[in-house]
């Protein structure tokens, strides 16, 4: 290790030309001495983990958890405190792969499933981004997942039972698959041929079932309003369905 930063320094010293070093691990010396004693004399740790009385350690334990993900951006308190009693440190080694975290918006217990969903897709937001650590909240989030995420899910599973509790009803009384096709339907933009390509299916079976699902919806897929509401009444559904 390089001994300039084995030992934090007594002073602050970036040069004369700061940004020449910005993307260096030069970063480390900002921790000298004097900034360190005075941050743990801020913090008080000990006065902290009093008041806490290990509220998160009683939370993770009486969930059955023993890892945790370490992406401090804080203080590092509460990453201490877990490891201290025992809990794994989750977090990427060198070429050892990635680590994506996806969170969503704080809500009521009533709408625990939209949140999930959100979280969902902010995961697979973030194992698109190329760093070792990536963590997307809902703040990252501009799709419809967000709006529905904040739905109590009782009025989602109404609305979706209303728009193709219908085309579900069907499929149990006939041992026939509307909804699949209508799911694949519109995850291909609405292309007959894509949709029977993706499901192994002639395109005029994927024609006739879409039919069918529009006559026991009295909905009109040419439409986009309805199209919308079908895809949001999907996206409302119980992940078993």
């Amino acid at each position: 290790m390089d001994q300039a930063l084995a030992k934090p320094l007594r002073f602050q010293d970036f040069g004369h030309d700061p940004l020449a070093v910005r993307t260096t691990d030069h970063y480390r010396q900002e921790y000298v001495e004097a900034f360190v004693e005075k941050w743990d004399d801020l913090i008080d740790w000990d006065a902290r983990a009093e008041s806490e009385s290990g509220f998160f350690i009683q939370v993770l334990k009486a969930a059955g958890k023993r890892k945790i993900l370490d992406v401090s951006t804080g203080t590092g308190f509460h990453s201490v405190q877990l490891l201290r009693a025992g809990f794994e440190r989750l977090s990427p080694a060198p070429g050892t792969g990635r680590v994506a975290v996806g969170l969503s918006a704080w809500v009521e217990h009533t709408a625990m499933s939209g949140a999930l969903d959100e979280a969902r897709h902010a995961v697979r937001l973030a194992e698109l981004r190329d760093l070792p650590v990536s963590v997307v909240t809902s703040d990252d989030v501009t799709s419809h997942v967000l709006l529905l995420g904040t739905v109590p899910d009782d009025v989602r599973r109404a609305f979706a039972t209303r728009v193709i509790g219908p085309v579900i009803g069907y499929d149990a009384e006939h041992g026939s698959d509307l909804l699949p096709t209508l799911e694949a339907f519109l995850r291909t933009d609405g292309s007959w041929l894509r949709c029977a390509e993706l499901l192994h299916l002639h395109v005029n079976t994927v024609r006739y079932r879409i039919s069918r699902v529009e006559e026991v919806t009295g909905r009109d897929l040419n439409r986009l309003e309805d199209r919308v509401d079908m895809l949001l009444a999907l996206r409302s559904l119980p992940l078993k369905h």
